[in-house]
């Protein structure tokens, strides 16, 4: 069994001259250490974060390494961390998943954009999902908690969808 977290970035800046390299603002920074705090609380049970994943681009490598910080200061845990281009927004749910099954961890956490985290949640736990559907809202630090046997279409079991901050 693997438990995948999905995070969408933190709270960007807003557009600067590329998109790659928008950071995060600090409210960014804050709910993303405080969707650390609930990912730890809610793997905790289900085992230690082997991974982390993210798309190379500014915001979402921030992302991963608060959250890594945050993680660590809880944890005696060593979690890897890479970037992975699986990850960027225009990939599709299918090719995500593909990757995903070469991944040898079993709990790790997948940081990305939208709409690539909603459509690859819905692909995930419904077999009739089109690859660009959505029926998930991810907002900014919006972290998923699911578990699957396969990284494919439909098989997977969502255990938690939680915001940061709340709405």
């Amino acid at each position: 069994m693997k438990t995948i977290a999905i995070l969408r970035h933190g709270e960007a800046e807003p557009s600067k001259r590329s998109d790659a390299e928008r950071a995060l603002t600090d409210k960014g920074i804050l709910y993303s250490r405080a969707a650390a705090k609930t990912l730890h609380k809610q793997i905790e049970a289900l085992g230690a974060l082997d991974a982390i994943y993210h798309s190379p681009f500014k915001r979402t490598t921030q992302t991963a390494h608060t959250v890594l910080a945050s993680l660590e200061s809880l944890t005696s845990n060593k979690i890897a961390i890479a970037p992975d281009p699986a990850l960027l927004g225009d990939n599709t749910p299918q090719s995500v998943c593909e990757w995903l099954d070469k991944i040898p961890h079993k709990n790790i956490l997948l940081v990305s954009h939208q709409p690539l985290v909603s459509y690859c949640l819905d692909w995930m736990i419904d077999a009739n999902a089109a690859s660009a559907s959505s029926h998930y809202a991810f907002h900014p630090s919006s972290l998923a908690l699911l578990q699957t046997e396969h990284s494919e279409r439909g098989y997977a079991e969502l255990l938690s969808l939680n915001h940061h901050p709340a709405v």
